[in-house]
């Protein structure tokens, strides 16, 4: 395609792996803008373009290096976000062991079938033959029985540190991260040995990985005296607004947590590094000199960065893709993306890939 159709942009829906990790390596090849269009916190079902080879905004940067404040629509924002993330109900989540079971049965099911019929090729069907004979939800019923020996800790009134886990395999923590962080238990250990002392460090995994994390994992994090593991369903949010600052590979905790005016260290590729209250960490070693110097948050940066943020998205609501619905009729929400993608394409400068 890219050698025969003279591609000049590609665009994906959300960030995902194989499949945009070879398209990404290909784009920078023959010189074409590839963006994930990715569905952000916004009060008009907004999304922004994101380039799949290291998280960047093209309109972002052209927008905060201008300075420019709009303190009506950093005020409006700001109140569409304590609205949003108003609740601190916990996550609802499957931990059922019958209906997990159930999938582990069907898997082992459509295995023999496979084995029999050749049905879905290693090579061609490379991803559903991975979901098939990966057996995770196999895993997950182990993990599952696993985690009900596991206490987690509580939020007490105390100095910390949040890092929100990264679903694992993802794109943020593999080519975003430069494939660097790839074992995060590891990372933490290491940010948990750079933590001021008396600060600690909340660890929570994504909802989405819960049964998928290896119980071994946990058990290493338990071991680490300055770090508290706190239960997955609890709220990310709330451990936000609670914590000292955020520290994070990328991703959108370190966004919500800008919402929340929280300093965030970053060790990924992401739009909002470009921030003064963002400081990326290229070593890990350089952590401590940071944490101890004690960052603060500067208000006048907040409001840059949220105008800029909010000039930056464009109409639509692409979770339409991945089946999570929109409150727009289809017809339309299809339209508003089509002619986001338009719009991009008119306002960006072709030599910047």
């Amino acid at each position: 395609i890219f050698k025969k159709e003279n591609v000049s942009y590609m665009f994906h829906e959300t960030t995902s792996l194989f499949f945009n990790f070879i398209a990404s390596v290909l784009s920078i090849k023959y010189d074409v803008i590839y963006s994930d269009m990715i569905k952000l916190p916004s009060n008009n079902n907004g999304f922004m373009f994101l380039s799949s080879s290291n998280a960047e905004s093209l309109e972002f940067n052209r927008y905060y290096t201008t300075n420019i404040i709009d303190n009506t629509s950093v005020t409006k924002f700001s109140e569409f976000i304590e609205n949003k993330y108003k609740s601190i109900a916990p996550l609802n989540l499957n931990k059922s062991l019958f209906k997990t079971f159930i999938l582990v049965l069907k898997n082992e099911l459509a295995i023999i079938k496979n084995k029999i019929t050749k049905s879905k090729d290693i090579i061609y069907n490379n991803i559903d033959y991975y979901i098939l004979f990966h057996r995770k939800e196999l895993k997950r019923f182990i993990n599952l029985i696993a985690y009900k020996f596991i206490k987690w800790d509580t939020i007490k009134d105390e100095e910390f540190y949040f890092y929100p886990m990264h679903l694992e395999p993802e794109a943020v923590v593999q080519y975003w991260a430069d494939g660097i962080y790839e074992n995060q238990i590891k990372l933490l250990e290491n940010i948990a040995s750079q933590l001021p002392v008396g600060c600690y460090l909340y660890v929570k995994d994504h909802v989405i990985d819960y049964g998928y994390r290896n119980y071994s994992d946990y058990l290493k994090l338990k071991k680490i005296p300055n770090i508290k593991l706190i239960d997955p369903t609890i709220r990310g949010t709330v451990l936000i607004k609670k914590a000292k600052a955020v520290i994070t590979i990328n991703g959108t905790a370190g966004l919500e947590a800008m919402f929340f005016k929280k300093v965030v260290y970053s060790f990924g590729n992401i739009f909002y590094n470009k921030s003064k209250n963002v400081t990326y960490i290229n070593n890990i070693k350089d952590l401590r000199a940071e944490l101890y110097s004690d960052k603060e948050f500067d208000a006048e940066d907040y409001k840059i960065f949220i105008t800029s943020y909010i000039k930056s998205l464009y109409e639509g609501d692409t979770s339409w893709f991945t089946g999570a619905g929109t409150k727009i009729d289809d017809n339309v929400n299809i339209e508003n993306i089509a002619n986001s993608i338009k719009n991009f394409i008119k306002s960006i400068n072709t030599d910047v890939v």
